[in-house]
């Protein structure tokens, strides 16, 4: 099992909860986004940044919305909020 905290199993106080977060989502997301969908998460909208397929899931971590890739294979535009 992978270590998610700075001293190996535990959080401490260099720990932030989104740091936390971030972490263990990291881990569930590359264990399903082998599966034939991507998963991301980052901070924005993935408009015109992000390259996915039709299927991938992003998620803004600044607004919690979640975004869906509808139209373009390999290409940076087609998310829609979900």
């Amino acid at each position: 099992m992978p270590s998610f905290f700075s001293d190996g199993n535990t959080p401490n106080q260099f720990d932030s909860r989104w740091k936390v977060l971030q972490k263990i989502l990291g881990a569930t997301i590359a264990a399903f986004s082998g599966a034939g969908s991507a998963f991301t998460v980052g901070a924005g909208s993935p408009e015109g940044v992000v390259v996915g397929s039709p299927g991938d899931t992003y998620w803004d971590s600044n607004t919690g919305f979640e975004y869906r890739k509808v139209t373009g294979a390999a290409t940076n535009t087609g998310w829609q909020i979900h």
